[in-house]
This record gives C-alpha cells, sequence and structure tokens, in this order.
C-alpha cells in the first residue's frame, strides 16, 4: 500500500509541476486541429510496437485506469508526429527522436519513459552475420548498409554519426530503410544488406534486435562491429491540450502505466520488452538534440 500512495505521489508532483510550467505556453499549443473524443482514449504506437499481446495491453490499461482505451498503430514514425499533430491520438509512444520532434512540431509533453531491466538507456548496434568477413564501420565502404527510418535513433541517426566519425559519407556506401528493427536483422539473414543499424541493449549484453530471430533460427548467427553512445529510452507523451483539460485522465493513465510494472501478467514485457515505466522530463532528450544539431538537424 505505501509502495502505491508513493507512486501517485510521484505522479501526482509530476503532474503540479509541469502545470506551473505549462500555464505560460498554452497559446502556442500546434495540436489543435481537431478535438479527439476524450471519453475514449487514443494512444498512438509505433510501426514496430503492433505485436500480437496488443489487445491484452489495451485490456489491462483500461481495466487499471477505468478508461476506455483504443490503440492506433502507426505506419511509420512520421505518421505518428502527424497523429499526434492532428489529435487522432492523445496520448503515444515515441522513439527518443520521434519524441523531440514531435516535441518541437505538436508541443508534445513527456510524461514517462521506458525501462530496460535497470537501464534508462539503450544503444545503437551496427550488426553483420558473424561469419562475415567485416571488422571495422570503415570496412562498409561501398558495402549495402540497412537502416531502419530516417527518425529512428538506433536505427539511423545515431549510426550515421558513426559512419560520419569513420570518415564515410552518405555517397560511400549504399543504403535503404526497412521499416522495422525486425525487418533489418531479417534482411541481414536473407543476404540483402552487408550491415545493418539496430537497437541493443548495453554491449556487455549482448542482447538486441538480433536476439528473438537467434533463437528461432539457431543457424543464424550475428556479430557487432560497433556500438553507439547511449541513447535515452522510449517517451511516453501526451498532447498539451489534453493534458491541460483533463488532469485526471493523465494522472490515472500515468499511474496504470507505471502499476503495470508489478502485475503478474507482465504485459509490458511481453507487449514492448520493457520491465516498466517510469517518469521523464524534457531534459532527459538533451543528448538527442545535441545529436541532432551535429547532424544539422
Amino acid at each position: 500500500m505505501r509502495r502505491n500512495i508513493h507512486k501517485s505521489f510521484i505522479i501526482l508532483s509530476v503532474l503540479t509541476l509541469a502545470f506551473g510550467l505549462l500555464g505560460g505556453c498554452q497559446g502556442q499549443n500546434s495540436s489543435t486541429s481537431k478535438s479527439s473524443d476524450s471519453s475514449v482514449i487514443q494512444i498512438g504506437l509505433q510501426p514496430n510496437e503492433g505485436t500480437a499481446d496488443i489487445e491484452t495491453f489495451k485490456e489491462e490499461l483500461s481495466r487499471l485506469s477505468g478508461l476506455k482505451v483504443n490503440l492506433l498503430i502507426s505506419k511509420d514514425y512520421q505518421d505518428l508526429v502527424t497523429k499526434f499533430k492532428e489529435a487522432q491520438v492523445d496520448f503515444a509512444f515515441f522513439s527518443p527522436v520521434n519524441f523531440v520532434t514531435a516535441e518541437k512540431e505538436a508541443n508534445a509533453k513527456v510524461l514517462l519513459k521506458k525501462v530496460y531491466g535497470k537501464s534508462e538507456f539503450y544503444f545503437s548496434a551496427i550488426v553483420v552475420m558473424a561469419d562475415s568477413n567485416l571488422k571495422t564501420v570503415t570496412d562498409l565502404r561501398s558495402k549495402k548498409v540497412g537502416f531502419v527510418d530516417p527518425k529512428s535513433a538506433s536505427g539511423f541517426l545515431y549510426p550515421k554519426s558513426i559512419f560520419s566519425q569513420a570518415g564515410l559519407s552518405d555517397d560511400m556506401y549504399e543504403h535503404s530503410f526497412t521499416g522495422t528493427h525486425e525487418n533489418s536483422i531479417q534482411q541481414l539473414a536473407d543476404g540483402k544488406f552487408d550491415a545493418v543499424a539496430v537497437w541493443s541493449d548495453t554491449p556487455e549484453s549482448n542482447d538486441g534486435a538480433w536476439t528473438d530471430f537467434s533463437k528461432k533460427h539457431v543457424d543464424k548467427k550475428f556479430r557487432v562491429i560497433q556500438y553507439s553512445d547511449p541513447i535515452p529510452n522510449d517517451a511516453f507523451a501526451v498532447r498539451s491540450r489534453f493534458y491541460s483539460e483533463h488532469p485526471e485522465k493523465v494522472f490515472k493513465i500515468m499511474e496504470s502505466l507505471i502499476s503495470m510494472s508489478d502485475t503478474e501478467a507482465q504485459t509490458l514485457k511481453k507487449v514492448f520488452d520493457t520491465d516498466k515505466m517510469t517518469t521523464a522530463t524534457s531534459r532527459h532528450y538533451d543528448g538527442v538534440r545535441k545529436m541532432l544539431k551535429a547532424n544539422g538537424q
């Protein structure tokens, strides 16, 4: 009981602080082209989050919050920002880069972030097949490289910085986008790419987007040739207008997502491969803004 009271106090404190900050910026809310039906909570998901257990997540979140929840899976990263901007969704799970974009273009307000294991960060990994003769990023000159999406932190923007630091400009290797991390690993295994850039847990764990694939295809082995700097985990954000008009619903959704960490169903793990959700602020993503600025964005 004390633990739940503590969680509620943390969430309420975050909401109270944020309302104070929000009061001065209501006039700049850009996500006002439509107003969604507030009786149904619309939550946007990233393309790779449309798993078989998504209905279980919706049902559990509805039960815990006492609110009717609907989930919308975006076509790609930009589509999620567009849905947010046009108020087709009230909340959304964003990749770090996509959150920074949504914050700038649609006045998104971060509430929570994912935690994998005990880490609040993850990495980008440049991956090749285990039997490949490619050893370093510089070996990828004139090779075929698979990226996930132009807005993906671990699937494009962070690895792009790695390539630049290795002296490889865009015209020195062939590259294309696959849409999801799973697609990138599949196409690497199929021989369509010499290397791909995907998300990874800590380098010590040797786990990443390739782990599940390797378990299902034991004859396929992968090797990482370079990791990126740490990247803050995915954000869970709300439209600022919805936040100001329905604070009690925001509180219930936040509390419910945090409470899911303690349920035996382990829904967060099954759907998002996430161990828990914890509170977050915009400052947690300052490193992403720095990386984007270094990339000229």
